[in-house]
């Protein structure tokens, strides 16, 4: 009997041991992140505002295609030159100390400068450009702008950087932006900055760009860019009485959303 008893136990355990093998070698593994080192990465610079790495896409020309061309170190574009080169050019947009230093174009649509430079070759970065339905560009309630943000950091990356951890020291150091036009300069004072949807139809309110706003419209406008303000200590306030623009980049992220950064234009001599 002690034999057979024996013999059972041998066998139950011989067949626990097939199960318990059988089990591990069908049982799903643990799941392991994809690129767990980058991610790594990405926390640590995040969490110690750090601009982290990834972001959008490169520019596949380089941050100085443009440079400086057609202005002199005074900061004066040649306007007859940039004109007879591109019709559609309405200013110039510069920033202390960084790469934004670009002429802006309007033209007959938001595609064309989206991919084409002020000497019309297609290089998928254009350059700066206004909404083409703002009828009375820095001369109305709200002026739209629009550019590209490099993984490079030309373009309008500079402005991404408002929405990092450590957005506020960014802002300490990037509070005034200036534009150029044949008529007037202006330098573009940040009060708010903000997370959009590309179809929000309170943020690109195209009725307050044609210089026919009412000032209740404008106070609504402005009441709403405070309810969405991200910027917690603004150096600028703002009023129906001035005039402001929207500069808006893509975020780095594959959706309909948009960053956004709003100055009021105060006139410079």
């Amino acid at each position: 009997m002690q034999g057979k008893h024996y013999r059972f136990l041998t066998l139950l355990i011989i067949m626990l041991g097939i199960i318990s093998l059988w089990g591990c070698s069908n049982s799903k593994e643990e799941p392991v992140a994809e690129n767990s080192e980058s991610m790594e990465e990405t926390e640590e610079a995040e969490g110690s505002g750090v601009y982290p790495f990834y972001d959008d896409f490169m520019d596949p020309v380089g941050t100085n295609k443009i440079g400086i061309m057609h202005r002199n170190a005074a900061k004066k574009p040649n306007w007859k030159a940039l004109k007879e080169e591109c019709k559609d050019i309405v200013g110039w947009i510069w920033c202390h100390d960084s790469v934004i230093d670009y002429p802006i174009a309007q033209g007959t649509d938001n595609d064309y400068y989206l991919n084409n430079t002020n000497k019309g070759v297609y290089d998928g970065v254009g350059i700066p450009f206004l909404d083409y339905r703002n009828e009375k560009p820095f001369d109305g309630f709200l002026t739209v702008l629009y550019g590209h943000r490099m993984k490079d950091g030309s373009m309008l990356k500079l402005l991404s950087y408002y929405f990092y951890p450590d957005g506020e020291k960014h802002y300490d150091k990037y509070p005034i932006y200036e534009i150029y036009t044949p008529e007037k300069n202006y330098a573009i004072k940040v009060f708010a900055w903000a997370r959009v949807s590309e179809t929000d139809g309170y943020t690109y309110d195209f009725e307050l760009c044609n210089g026919k706003e009412t000032k209740e419209a404008k106070q609504e406008y402005l009441d709403y860019v405070a309810s969405i303000n991200q910027l917690k200590h603004p150096k600028y306030t703002v009023s129906t009485d001035d005039r402001i623009i929207l500069m808006s980049i893509c975020t780095a992220e594959l959706d309909n959303d948009r960053e956004v950064v709003w100055g009021k234009l105060v006139p410079m001599e």
